[in-house]
């Protein structure tokens, strides 16, 4: 597990989170007319009709597309500037990002559990046979020692396996409803430089929690049940790709898209009182 979560956290940092490619870069914001042609951009300014323009890189922006001040560009399918990583969370580094949360989060509960049995059946011993606490015996060594660096061992794993665990958990979330962690911060009012944006009505990137993650397969759109026919539906962001026997690995073959154009979800094409199926 350990080696997982290690594998993990290299691909993540190696791995360029993705940026704005050079045919969109234009040095006038005004050559709307020609990007609207040639650009998906569900997502709009507040006015709600001009594309969004990155005045730090000069380029127009895909959707979920945003910048980065730390890493100093625009990142495809931002999710956030992690610290640890020194790197940006992007589409081509997400996977391996949360495969590192889940493998590192795992390790820790690993370790906790390997030492609980033994520092149950100790607890009462270490207390009785010198009433010392933690500090004194780690100084005095001996089993007393053993036993307390056992203990701050698996106080250590409980609290940052769990912290892990936490962030984990808080991606997940978002990557069930179809959304980023900058898409979320911005539209809290978490921006440093701009203000809170409303969501997207009807978020066109949900395609439900199971499709948000991998390829599944569904009826196609506007057909009711008994006479749906099955096709591969994925998320825009397809995290782990389509072959299950790849989806606990960090790498990212079978991750299909760019992180510029995306699949949109019918639920957010329909009509005022359409219903689909």
């Amino acid at each position: 597990v350990w080696v997982l979560a290690i594998a993990s956290a290299i691909v993540t940092v190696r791995t360029p989170p993705g940026h704005i490619p050079l045919w969109l870069y234009s040095r006038e914001p005004g050559d709307q007319a020609y990007f609207h042609n040639v650009l998906q951009a569900v997502e709009k300014k507040a006015d709600g009709q001009s594309l969004r323009f990155c005045r730090e890189c000069g380029a127009f922006k895909p959707d979920r597309c945003h910048h980065c001040a730390e890493l100093g560009q625009c990142v495809l399918a931002m999710q956030h500037w992690s610290p640890l990583c020194n790197n940006a969370i992007g589409y081509y580094n997400l996977k391996p990002y949360l495969l590192w949360l889940l493998y590192a989060s795992l390790a820790h509960a690993l370790a906790l559990a390997a030492l609980a049995p033994g520092l149950l059946r100790a607890a009462d011993p270490l207390l009785a046979a010198r009433g010392a606490p933690v500090v004194l015996a780690l100084r005095d060594g001996g089993e007393g020692g053993v036993l307390a660096y056992a203990l701050v061992s698996a106080l250590t794993s409980a609290l940052v396996g769990g912290a892990i665990f936490f962030w984990l958990v808080c991606h997940a979330v978002l990557a069930a409803r179809g959304v980023t962690a900058a898409e979320t911060g911005r539209q809290c009012g978490c921006s440093r430089r701009k203000r809170p944006k409303p969501p997207l009505p009807a978020n066109p990137f949900d395609f439900g929690v199971r499709a948000n993650f991998v390829k599944v397969r569904s009826c196609a759109a506007r057909l009711p049940p008994a006479a749906c026919t099955a096709h591969l539906r994925a998320s825009p962001f397809q995290i782990f790709g389509k072959h299950p026997i790849l989806w606990l690995l960090p790498t990212n073959q079978g991750i299909e898209g760019n992180g510029i154009f995306y699949e949109l979800s019918v639920e957010s094409q329909a009509g005022p009182g359409e219903k689909l199926w």
